[in-house]
């Protein structure tokens, strides 16, 4: 098979097949063209180039279907917080119940967690984490953390 020549359509969907398989051979089988070539393509500038190029479309995607997949998952959680999960008898029916304290909880927790991050702000656990090591450090230099008196010193007296 003669070498082909690259054109940037070429590349486009050599690369295209590359980030799809992974493999050199099997982008040259997709695209009729000898493995060897397309090897030879993928050390060229404009093959990096145009792979960040798709791979960042891809992200993209990607980001936008993962957005909507969370916020369908964020609709179906509230619309059991608010209407109960579906349970069925013993006669065979459905039932509503409520959701469980738990499961609540736990679901509420989850959400203010993210929301925090969305924020830019600490989650819960590493404002916490903060005030213990504040602790472990007020500790070290012999000072109580409630008051920022010296541990040697009683109740009462100050540190000049």
């Amino acid at each position: 098979m003669p070498a082909a020549l690259w054109t940037p359509e070429l590349i486009r969907k050599a690369v295209s097949e590359y980030l799809d398989c992974g493999n050199y051979a099997e982008v040259g089988r997709r695209m009729n063209i000898d493995g060897s070539t397309i090897l030879k393509w993928s050390t060229r500038p404009e093959w990096a180039e145009t792979q960040q190029i798709l791979e960042a479309e891809l992200d993209a995607t990607y980001k936008a279907r993962l957005r909507k997949a969370v916020g369908s998952g964020l609709d179906r959680m509230l619309e059991r917080i608010e209407g109960g999960d579906v349970r069925l008898t013993k006669e065979g029916q459905l039932v509503d119940v409520p959701v469980t304290l738990r499961d609540l909880a736990l679901a509420s927790g989850l959400a203010l967690d993210k929301l925090r991050l969305l924020d830019g702000k600490p989650s819960r656990l590493t404002a916490t984490a903060s005030l213990a090591l504040q602790a472990d450090q007020y500790r070290e230099i012999g000072r109580t953390v409630a008051t920022g008196q010296d541990l040697e010193q009683g109740e009462g007296q100050t540190q000049d």
